[in-house]
């Protein structure tokens, strides 16, 4: 009977001393949560933050009727300007083609008028680029 009494005590024993060494382990996870909550909502915030800059960014330079391409740059300038132009000059049929006779140093305003293309279209593709729609022509 004293053995049996003596097993319980070490086994209690054993399993208090299991329970604190839980209990501490506990606090500790508890503790690297709370810093990485603290971290997680910073990092948002620091998100948030640099979106709302680009977004202003953008919205500024979209109201300030800056425009990218105008008619009186030449091809070469325009396919230097933005890699999707290329893609923009094909779909009007503008270079590419054996039959056309655009050069790099042509100016886009004369290749509009020879070739009777819509410039307001055009125009409004090409700089459509700066504002993420080359992901439709390209």
């Amino acid at each position: 009977m004293d053995f049996i009494l003596i097993l319980l005590f070490v086994l209690v024993g054993v399993v208090g001393v299991l329970a604190l060494f839980s209990y501490k382990n506990l606090l500790k996870f508890r503790e690297e949560l709370r810093t990485i909550q603290r971290e997680i909502i910073d990092l948002r915030n620091h998100v948030n933050l640099s979106l709302n800059q680009l977004k202003n960014e953008k919205s500024n330079r979209n109201h300030s009727g800056e425009k990218h391409f105008t008619s009186e740059m030449s091809i070469g300038e325009i396919l230097a300007k933005h890699p999707g132009a290329q893609n923009v000059l094909a779909m009007f049929h503008l270079g590419g083609c054996s039959s056309c006779s655009v050069t790099d140093g042509h100016i886009l305003g004369e290749a509009i008028k020879e070739y009777g293309i819509n410039k307001g279209a055009l125009l409004g593709t090409l700089n459509g680029l700066f504002e993420g729609f080359d992901s439709v022509i390209a």
